[in-house]
């Protein structure tokens, strides 16, 4: 898949380079992570930062060739985001 990685400007440099780091790793291999179904029942996928303990949730549009940021979520909350 192809695409692009932004990063926003609030970021703190060192959360930047890890943030940017595995959006790249994200757009270069779409099926990496654990599948993660949402509320509705469709199809995500998690991967864990461990450097921040924040999960990226995402899902693959493999026919759009479109990959959507879903939440970014602490890891130490105990709980999923409401997805």
């Amino acid at each position: 898949m192809r695409g692009g990685v932004s990063t926003g400007p609030r970021l703190a440099t060192s959360s930047r380079v890890s943030w940017s780091t595995y959006l790249e790793l994200i757009v270069g291999a779409p099926a990496i992570g654990a599948e993660y179904r949402t509320r509705s029942g469709k199809a995500a996928r998690r991967v864990l930062m461990p450097k921040t303990r924040t999960h990226v949730y995402f899902e693959v549009d493999r026919a759009q060739a479109l990959i959507t940021i879903l939440a970014i979520w602490g890891a130490p909350r105990g709980k999923d985001p409401a997805l």
